[in-house]
């Protein structure tokens, strides 16, 4: 399986690390010229009628106001697409650069909810996942993104990292190097 998105850009400008565990991605197509000074016009009208509804379901509801906080919520916007995207969402035009003349008819807006502060993030996301009630109201909160969004799929992910496979000589070489660049 190859990338979904080839180039995403965070909407928040913040450093978000360890993407790795249990996440729900639910991407959205919105349409508009997506470019550096027009991304915000686009962008805020869905993360305010998207960004409060999620998660739902039976073991969520007794954690759910100490994990929806702002570092569980993550957007990013794609700048490039691969043929995932152009399967789902229709083909994104080319731009020659960000901010260029020939920009795209849809915006793709990716949010990412980390699973991360929960007990038993994994059990808790199944059983939610699988819960018809928090379903029908996921199916609701989604529909009411609608507009500004046209279409959406949404996904469940288990990300594991993979372990580093550098030995004891490259971690040495590679802080002699720092120690280098540093006296310089």
């Amino acid at each position: 399986m190859g990338s979904r998105f080839l180039l995403l850009k965070d909407c928040h400008e913040m450093s978000i690390e360890n993407f790795h565990r249990v996440i729900t991605l639910t991407t959205f197509s919105v349409p508009g010229t997506l470019d550096s000074n027009t991304w915000p016009q686009l962008f805020n009208p869905l993360r305010e009628k998207f960004n409060s509804s999620m998660p739902f379901g039976p073991p969520v509801t007794e954690e759910y106001r100490l994990n929806w906080h702002r570092m569980s919520n993550v957007w990013f916007m794609a700048l490039e697409e691969d043929r995932w995207a152009a399967e789902k969402f229709g083909a994104m035009a080319k731009r020659e650069s960000w901010g260029g003349d020939d920009a795209s008819s849809h915006a793709i807006f990716c949010h990412l909810y980390r699973w991360t502060g929960f007990s038993n993030p994994r059990k808790q996301e199944a059983t939610a996942a699988a819960d018809f009630e928090a379903a029908e109201k996921r199916q609701n909160a989604l529909a009411k993104a609608k507009p500004p969004a046209t279409a959406y799929v949404q996904e469940r992910w288990a990300i594991r990292s993979i372990p580093s496979l550098r030995t004891e000589e490259d971690v040495e070489y590679e802080n002699a190097e720092k120690g280098e660049e540093a006296e310089e």
